[in-house]
């Protein structure tokens, strides 16, 4: 691309470094510019290289990356466009260059040799204007970087604090885990003092809920960090119909598979909800409704307990991209929510860590413990107390 004299001319007048010349002095300018066209990819300038040469981008866009000071890697830290300078202190020093630029696109640039027409500037009065004009720039710019500094600052500062409170919370949710995890293991030794154990097990999850609510309240976060808010919760809910029914008919599926594969489950009904009753357990109607109220009642507890504290603790502690930490977090808090389950079989907690791990998806998606609650709901009964699935694990 080549541009014409006026178009040339009309560049340096709109550009803040040129501004105050006059019609002659702009002219001057132009007889001694010259113009450069380069493809995407090519570099114009390059860090570190001697500054002669000023440009003015009059086409296309260009990148300016720098490089860390302990390894080779460049980092971009600004885009260049039509009409921005490039190489501009070259009037001041020839210092140099303290980036290198890359055109993202093909770029057409107009140039000056700084080095070779500074006497002849200063003749005709241009260089003292154009050093003035400079001056300016680089006084807002430097007024600029400060306010970014400080705002940088500040969020660097917001930013460890946060790690560090969430540092706190993560101990005390660790701690509270650990003692929960040992008291499991006397749940399991009380077997043969108790004829059933589970309501020692709900008294220690409510033990649990109520000591981590607390301890989310007094964390300093907003609630809703920890999934405890009502925004989005009618599009929460019907996700969370949507992408249930689909596992359900998984896990209807599996015990159709097992029972006609494999000859210890043959005979067993595809529907069998008195496989919630432990055996010796006389099933009963009352028992039955009791146990379902309850089930009910508690999933939305352990899916605060699972996904708005561990989970969500852990993707605000963690560092990286959002993926990474959401994979994480959602792999870390299942691998606890499965050790709770422990001390049933080792069937019921894999079932638990594969569940859980579709359950911190879907919050993950929604922010929110409404929608898991749900899903929770409806997988757990219908597993439980409709499709009979303990009878497998």
């Amino acid at each position: 691309m080549v541009v014409k004299r006026q178009a040339v001319a009309d560049f340096f007048k709109q550009s803040q470094i040129f501004a105050g010349l006059n019609d002659a002095q702009i002219a001057d300018l132009e007889h001694l510019s010259f113009q450069r066209t380069i493809s995407a990819g090519t570099v114009l300038v390059n860090e570190n290289e001697c500054a002669d040469n000023f440009y003015i981008i009059i086409e296309g866009k260009a990148e300016v990356l720098k490089k860390a000071e302990d390894h080779d890697e460049q980092y971009r830290i600004a885009v260049l466009s039509k009409g921005d300078p490039i190489g501009e202190i070259a009037f001041i020093d020839s210092a140099p260059r303290s980036g290198t630029v890359k055109a993202i696109t093909t770029t057409t640039v107009i140039g000056l040799h700084v080095s070779k027409i500074k006497s002849i500037l200063e003749q005709h009065g241009i260089y003292a204007i154009i050093v003035g004009n400079l001056g300016k720039m680089l006084a807002h710019r430097l007024r600029l970087t400060n306010e970014v500094t400080v705002k940088s600052i500040k969020k660097e500062l917001d930013a460890t604090k946060t790690q560090v409170a969430l540092g706190h919370f993560m101990v005390m949710l660790l701690f509270i885990s650990m003692i929960y995890t040992l008291l499991l293991g006397v749940i399991v030794s009380s077997k043969q003092f108790f004829h059933d154990t589970t309501t020692i097990s709900l008294s220690l999850i409510i033990v649990f809920a109520v000591v981590m609510f607390i301890t989310v309240y007094k964390s300093g976060f907003p609630m809703s960090m920890y999934g405890l808010t009502t925004q989005r919760w009618l599009r929460s809910i019907i996700e969370a119909i949507i992408y249930s029914l689909p596992v359900m008919g998984i896990i209807l599926l599996l015990k159709w598979i097992a029972i006609h594969s494999f000859a210890d489950f043959r005979g067993e009904a595809l529907f069998d909800p008195g496989a919630i009753f432990r055996a010796g357990v006389k099933p009963s109607w009352w028992l039955y409704t009791l146990s379902l109220i309850g089930y009910i009642i508690f999933c939305p507890v352990q899916e605060f307990i699972a996904r708005g504290c561990m989970q969500s603790s852990f993707y605000y502690f963690l560092s990286g991209s959002e993926m990474k930490r959401c994979a994480i977090a959602i792999v870390l808090s299942n691998l606890i929510f499965a050790t709770s389950h422990s001390h049933t079989t080792i069937g019921f907690a894999t079932a638990a860590f594969i569940t859980g791990m579709f359950w911190g998806w879907l919050y993950s998606l929604q922010k929110n413990l409404i929608g898991v609650s749900i899903s929770h709901i409806m997988i757990g009964v219908w597993a439980a107390f409709i499709v009979g699935f303990e009878n497998l694990i």
